[in-house]
């Protein structure tokens, strides 16, 4: 079939319409035309009746097609093209589960494009999802390894404190996507037995907040590894911040306790106080040291308390709102509440605590790092054995029931035992080879800074190791490869010239526990209200301010005092939640006011989260209609 010689003729400029209406319905990514304001389907191929899973899709809403969160994001976009007549593109949009009938999760660009009638009005509209699910897949990954490259893949197993990590970053329920932000956390022995617990966060969110969270955190390790002192490294870190951008207003709750005598000494900068769990289960909150984030100018303030046996101390990352006893009023102390189960281990308490204080929410991750003040620490291992194949039995349940008690890595334990198997074997095949046999004795200590000393000890004669062969002669060569040091000793300590002792050395760990964050959806999303009056202005703001609408808040405020050249005052009072985003924003306005001789005028209402905000951030502010101020 041919069309006429008129270039207008469709038929000349399209081609057949048998061919073009196939090529339509074959094409391998789904498309559909939706129109007029109701978005009635007008057309759909199979690859998109499939991924609907019904072939009655004409005249069809297309809301009815997308009932689903997800979708309320593509039936905005359709209505932005029809009342623009522009093109939108829709990146990397989560397909509902169950659509398409896959069972796991996929995600398509959606390319929609305004369709005009005869007379050049915007009718209808053509959607087109391409996959991109493998591009996603690959990305996740990147992210993923870049997480473990950023932040502590492992914690110190130590003798007498137990210390875990949970760290859970949001889950955008569009998306799919986890959103990073710059909370970051580590735990690192120090010299005498002493162990530094650090929490904090870096400004922003996504990638370039993430890479910035690792700053703070390797500083204070290493000032920490040649003082000790938290002050010293605190000031440090506050010293590097004022002159980086992207640390500074970074907030950090530094934590050096030393779990012989108990002794707790901490520096707030900015960021929420410790929590204790007590030994009974009961929670206290205790008080911030009063300094600013970092990178103020303000030098750095430190307390120091007593962590009783048995008692936990907990740092967090995340909203003010969401940790348990951040609260100024007696409702907020008793919302504190009790553990439930006052024997709760570090991992118990951090499982908890995200449970209960990290719901859905759009700002970004959140950590909780406990350390629990052991009221004895757990026993050495002591094990005697007769050398023999039952005697390596009896050794490696032992060991194994030992470390499982120290909580260390799988990888520790397995590398651990191999060389125990191959050291006690030795003394099995080696030491009694010309005589009856023996015993092999096995003794395990945990050091107060995290190594593991395991003493592998025989009372038989020495044979020169043979070259390793094809049957055997790689024992201590084995035993050495899964040790981070091993020596040998001739001749056993009680005097007996005879036998053998093997002395190997590991730093023991275990690996911080991370989850998503329970989804959000559009309808999570915070409200913020701005409003501006008079001049010298005043903004009002009521609703709540985060991550999401943080930027909204800052160009408002630059907006009304024109970048710093007009004195402003910010009324918080109707604020009901002030994200750490939000105080950033707040900070910077100080810095640029402050720049032309101005100060910022923050309101607010005594006792509420916002006013423990402010004084968290060292943001002075007053109450609503007095001239004191009710700041720090």
């Amino acid at each position: 079939m041919t069309g006429s010689g008129d270039p207008a003729d469709p038929m000349r400029r399209i081609g057949d319409h048998e061919v073009a209406r196939e090529g339509f319905e074959g094409l391998p990514y789904p498309v559909v035309i939706v129109h007029g304001s109701a978005h009635l389907i007008a057309a759909a191929n199979a690859a998109y009746r499939c991924f609907a899973g019904r072939d009655d899709l004409l005249g069809v809403p297309l809301g009815e097609v997308l009932p689903s969160p997800q979708g309320q994001r593509l039936l905005e976009a359709t209505q932005q093209v029809m009342s623009t007549a522009e093109s939108v593109t829709v990146r990397e949009w989560l397909v509902p589960r169950g659509a398409s009938g896959g069972t796991g999760e996929s995600f398509v660009d959606v390319d929609l494009r305004p369709r005009r009638d005869d007379q050049g009005r915007i009718d209808s509209v053509l959607i087109v999802h391409i996959d991109v699910s493998e591009r996603v897949r690959r990305r996740r990954e990147a992210d993923f390894a870049l997480d473990q490259a950023l932040l502590p893949a492992e914690l110190p197993v130590l003798p007498l404190v137990d210390i875990a990590v949970q760290y859970t970053t949001a889950h955008d329920g569009e998306s799919g996507e986890q959103e990073r932000g710059g909370d970051w956390f580590d735990a690192v022995p120090l010299a005498g037995g002493r162990v530094a617990l650090m929490v904090g966060d870096s400004p922003g969110q996504g990638l370039g907040a993430a890479v910035a969270a690792s700053h703070p955190r390797l500083l204070l390790a290493e000032t920490l590894f040649e003082t000790g002192d938290v002050r010293n490294a605190v000031g440090k870190v506050d010293s590097v911040a004022s002159r980086v951008r992207t640390i500074r207003t970074a907030t950090v709750c530094l934590a050096v306790l030393d779990p012989a005598g108990g002794e707790l000494t901490y520096c707030t900068g900015g960021h929420p106080p410790p929590l204790i769990v007590s030994a009974d289960g009961s929670r206290r909150s205790l008080v911030a040291s009063g300094s600013p984030p970092l990178g103020t100018g303000c030098p750095p303030l430190v307390t120091t308390v007593r962590l009783e046996p048995g008692e936990t101390v907990v740092l967090c990352t995340g909203n003010i709102r969401d940790l348990p006893g951040n609260a100024t009023t007696p409702e907020g102390t008793a919302a504190m509440g009790t553990v439930e189960d006052p024997e709760s281990t570090a991992e118990q308490i951090c499982r908890e605590a995200i449970e209960r204080f990290a719901g859905p929410g759009p700002d970004g991750d959140i950590a909780v790092l406990a350390a629990r003040r052991r009221e004895e620490a757990i026993p050495p291992l002591r094990c005697d054995v007769v050398a023999s194949a039952a005697g390596l039995s009896e050794v490696r349940t032992a060991l194994a029931d030992w470390l499982a008690q120290l909580g260390c890595s799988d990888a520790d334990r397995q590398d651990v035992d191999v060389a125990a198997v191959e050291l006690v074997t030795n003394a099995i095949e080696h030491a009694y080879r010309d005589r009856a046999a023996g015993t092999v004795s096995v003794e395990g200590t945990l050091e107060v800074d995290g190594v593991l000393t395991l003493v592998v000890g025989d009372h038989g004669q020495w044979q020169v190791p043979a070259a390793p062969g094809a049957a055997g002669g790689r024992g201590l060569w084995i035993a050495r490869t899964f040790t981070d040091a091993l020596d040998i000793r001739h001749g056993q300590s009680d005097g007996d010239e005879d036998g053998t002792v093997v002395i190997l050395h590991r730093r023991l760990r275990r690996a911080p526990r991370s989850s998503l964050r329970p989804e959000r959806t559009r309808l999570d999303m915070p409200e913020l209200r701005l409003r501006v009056d008079g001049l010298p202005p005043t903004v009002t703001a009521s609703g709540e301010v985060d991550t999401t609408n943080s930027q909204r808040f800052a160009d408002h405020l630059d907006g009304a005092c024109r970048g710093g050249l007009h004195p402003l005052t910010v009324d918080l009072t109707a604020v009901e939640f002030l994200a750490r985003a939000g105080v950033r924003v707040l900070l910077e306005m100080r810095e640029r006011l402050v720049a032309y001789g101005h100060e910022l005028d923050l309101l607010a209402s005594e006792d509420t989260p916002v006013q423990e905000v402010l004084d968290l951030a060292g943001l002075a502010w007053r109450p609503n209609g007095n001239s004191t101020n009710a700041g720090t």
